[in-house]
């Protein structure tokens, strides 16, 4: 069974984590998706943002997503494909 509060606070921490990266209005509707319950949308915009923006991510972030699909079972590729953008400053 899925903790939601453990979910919640997982997204809403990679959401933090990536703020730098993403254009504020994503923020805000990926926000309002968890916010309602919607935690695979959530988790799946999140991803393919990062991803259609290139946006360079940390191994923290990589691992959290990573963690958070799997607990979703949400397909592997949308948090493999940002494997690449792993920052070496990581």
């Amino acid at each position: 069974m899925i903790n939601h509060k453990s979910i919640i606070e997982q997204l809403e921490k990679a959401l933090y984590l990536t703020r730098d990266v993403l254009i504020p209005d994503r923020i805000e509707g990926i926000s309002s998706c968890i916010h309602a319950g919607e935690w695979g949308i959530a988790f799946e915009i999140l991803c393919e943002n990062l991803y259609e923006y290139e946006s360079p991510i940390s191994k923290q972030v990589y691992e959290l997503l990573e963690e958070i699909g799997s607990t979703l079972k949400i397909k592997k590729y949308y948090w493999e494909n940002l494997k690449p953008q792993i920052s070496s400053d990581s």
